[in-house]
């Protein structure tokens, strides 16, 4: 039998009290503006269904203290985003609260519609990788963050490189569309034989893929294009404006296999950069590190890393095999 009890936190005194562990002081005394950022964001919707669990002691005559927390939330795609558990305990028993805690936070993320957990962890974040691990939300490999940075201005395409295709080429704005079947198809199409992080797009359908995209930054449908040659859907380039950064992501290239290798994800960049609007902002992107062809192509075109995150992902489903 386990020495404490895990459950959902409630008001702020709970919050409080599990945030205080996670960020490292107390959040009971002064203004601390980890607290007051969360509150402003649950204030204004930044957040979709946040969770804090709290592990309470249960040890005869002792108080009810709190000995480990772990945030996550519940995203509209289906997701359950982890934070790393945090614990007051050491050795054995540390161990197996922060795997209780993960745990328990998949089983309520699962009996609440979510399909997946996923976390983004530091590289040299050790502890928290085995214990992600240990409790089922396996790492599947590493998210390098390229950047192309503001003021670099429109690109160049070097005529050698421009497909022969280009004048039967053109980026179409989604627009109204970009939910249609035909773009869930076409998005599932382009996961085919991906080398970026099959892994996970193996598990998602396209309708879960275009929600989790929708996420990211300030979605407008405009910025979503379709790769078309003549009347045929080739591919998507994704884009979405972060105004807290004030640069633009490019959220996701993807091509149908058959039409991949004749340089027409970067013929798809060069267009997009090709608007001073976007070429000035700068943009940013994320990328599997496995994916050396397209890490390689982002280079080429004025990307540099900046920083990588190992991923853990897990369908919620497989908890229970």
């Amino acid at each position: 039998m386990s020495n404490w009890a895990i459950r959902s936190a409630k008001g702020d005194t709970d919050w409080r009290t599990g945030l205080s562990l996670i960020v490292g002081h107390d959040l009971f005394s002064g203004t601390h503006r980890e607290w007051d950022h969360l509150l402003e964001s649950f204030q204004t919707n930044q957040l979709d269904r946040p969770q804090l669990l709290l592990a309470e002691s249960q040890m005869p005559g002792s108080q009810k203290n709190c000995m480990g927390s772990l945030f996550f939330l519940m995203q509209a795609d289906g997701s359950a985003s982890l934070t790393p558990p945090l614990t007051a305990l050491s050795g054995v028993e540390g161990e197996t609260l922060a795997q209780e805690l993960i745990r328990t936070a998949m089983q309520i993320a699962e009996k609440n519609g979510c399909t997946f957990a996923q976390s983004l962890l530091e590289p040299d974040d050790t502890r928290s990788h085995q214990r992600l691990d240990a409790a089922g939300l396996p790492r599947i490999g590493g998210l390098l963050m390229m950047q192309r940075p503001r003021g670099s201005g429109p690109i160049s395409i070097p005529a050698e490189r421009i497909p022969k295709e280009a004048a039967e080429l053109r980026l179409v704005p989604l627009g109204e569309q970009h939910n249609a079947p035909e773009i869930v198809r076409l998005l599932e199409q382009t996961y085919e034989e991906s080398q970026d992080f099959p892994e996970l797009v193996a598990r998602k359908d396209g309708f879960a893929g275009l929600a989790t995209h929708r996420l990211q930054g300030c979605f407008d449908p405009n910025h979503w294009y379709c790769l078309m040659h003549r009347e045929t859907r080739c591919g998507l380039a994704l884009l979405s404006w972060h105004a807290e950064r004030e640069e633009w992501e490019l959220v996701y290239l993807g091509l149908r296999k058959e039409f991949r290798g004749q340089g027409w994800a970067r013929y798809s960049i060069g267009q997009l950069l090709s608007n001073d609007e976007l070429a000035e902002a700068g943009m940013f992107l994320g990328v599997d590190r496995r994916n050396l062809a397209a890490i390689r192509l982002y280079k080429s075109l004025g990307f540099f890393v900046t920083g990588e995150h190992v991923v853990h992902f897990c369908r919620l489903s497989d908890q229970a095999d």
